[in-house]
């Protein structure tokens, strides 16, 4: 590629991103997501709460503290530790509410900016839209949780099934490689379908 048209793709990119108002939908996009992200806290308190694993919260705050700065985690453990009680019922209807609200408006803003971006008028009425972004929302989330709960069962879980299956050293060799295999797998679909 020549130099010519280089510049060229390059000056046709930049006039496309403020033609598209890229920024303005990029940073929708980013509002939503993050406005999710205290009513999935809320809601993953409320259903760790149930299960008869005790911990399990906390190492699962543990693995994120590799992923999020430290006053922000020192926020999410102020908040989850005020959250998890056995009688989260409400607060588990609240966080389901709350995560499936505002997960699928980000996939309808998602699907608006790549009409825009592909010029594709929008044909569908405003109920299937939403129903769409829906399903993508549980999808890409079904997604993440598997590679999530790869994660959180760790090395002692492949143990286990070698022992209950009988597959022995064969499946504790593979365990480490078939843990993170999947939870990439499964990240890279999630990111794939989005």
């Amino acid at each position: 590629m020549s130099l010519k048209h280089g510049k060229r793709a390059l000056a046709n990119t930049f006039r496309d991103l403020g033609r598209n108002h890229t920024g303005a939908y990029a940073a929708g996009l980013a509002y939503y997501f993050v406005l999710s992200l205290f009513p999935g806290l809320i809601l993953l308190a409320a259903a760790l709460a149930w299960l008869p694993v005790p911990g399990l919260f906390p190492r699962l705050l543990d693995m994120m503290s590799g992923m999020l700065p430290s006053e922000s985690l020192g926020l999410v453990r102020q908040i989850s530790a005020s959250l998890i009680s056995p009688h989260g019922g409400a607060l588990f209807s609240f966080g389901l509410v709350g995560v499936l609200w505002s997960v699928s408006t980000g996939f309808a803003a998602l699907i608006e900016a790549l009409n825009v971006a592909y010029d594709v008028p929008e044909t569908r009425r405003f109920w299937k839209t939403r129903g769409v972004a829906l399903l993508m929302a549980l999808g890409v989330g079904g997604l993440f949780l598997v590679a999530l709960v790869f994660q959180m069962v760790g090395p002692d879980f492949g143990r286990w099934l070698a022992d209950k299956f009988g597959l022995g050293p064969l499946l504790r060799m593979a365990w480490p490689y078939l843990r993170w295999g999947v939870t990439v797998a499964f990240t890279g679909g999630a990111i794939m379908a989005t």
